[in-house]
């Protein structure tokens, strides 16, 4: 086994500085760490959830599909544009617009990416988009189930932050969501200021609720290197294992 990981590594090292886990659980997190991946940062979320309805949808059987259920209405809305795809191109010059100006490692998003990311039948999304004079001033992303009625603020990104607010306000009145939940992983502070006066919080007993029994809440890091040492977590500048120089969205893990 020990060889079969040294071929690995090897094999990465090839490709990639460093190794990112954004998914693991409590089976998996023992052998990783084993392996020399260090827990990075605790995943917190933001949920905003509505008891009533989650109380009234749990336990039932998804219903068949109806041909006259549409799902959410699609379309312009004044300066709000909601769409089932990406706008590939809009949103790679609004994010190539920022590139640099965080001060953070960022996900590399592209064209590609987007491509790439929304090209799976497997899972449903949203996307809400803010225009001012044809230009895109903002967009959020939002992975969609229907029962109950959920969505997860996978990604978002906009020119100022009252941009992020307006997408935030439509977006929460466009479905009666029974939950919706955001990472809450380094954000912004005005942005986070937003989420908590419409009510996003981090605590209570439906935080629990949708913990699973695997759930490990860690992001891990590793060196793709097969031997390191501490000269090897830092990467132009930057410490990898100070979880603030990351600009983490549920969008960078391979479940989103």
């Amino acid at each position: 086994m020990r060889a079969m990981h040294e071929v690995a590594f090897k094999e990465l090292e090839k490709r990639y500085s460093h190794i990112l886990v954004f998914s693991p659980n409590k089976d998996s997190t023992p052998g990783a760490l084993s392996l020399g991946f260090i827990p990075l940062v605790k995943v917190e979320r933001l949920r905003k959830y509505s008891v009533s309805s989650i109380l009234r949808n749990r336990g039932k059987k998804p219903a068949p599909s109806d041909p006259s259920d549409v799902g959410p209405k699609l379309g312009v809305f004044g300066s709000i544009e909601v769409l089932d795809r990406p706008l590939v191109e809009q949103m790679t010059t609004l994010v190539q617009n920022k590139i640099g100006k965080t001060g953070k490692i960022t996900l590399l998003k592209n064209e590609d990416f987007f491509a790439w990311r929304y090209g799976s039948e497997r899972r449903k999304y949203l996307f809400y988009y803010c225009w001012e004079k044809n230009e895109l001033q903002g967009y959020m992303i939002l992975r969609t189930a229907s029962q109950p009625p959920s969505g997860v603020i996978i990604d978002f990104e906009q020119t100022e932050s009252v941009v992020f607010d307006r997408l935030l306000r439509f977006a929460i009145g466009h479905v009666k969501w029974a939950t919706l939940t955001i990472w809450d992983l380094n954000l912004d502070k005005e942005v986070r200021r937003r989420l908590r006066r419409k009510n996003f919080i981090r605590s209570g007993l439906v935080e629990r609720l949708f913990r699973g029994p695997k759930a490990d809440p860690f992001i891990l890091l590793r060196p793709s290197k097969e031997r390191f040492d501490d000269q090897d977590f830092w990467a132009q500048g930057f410490d990898l294992r100070n979880p603030p120089n990351w600009d983490f969205k549920e969008i960078c893990s391979d479940i989103s």
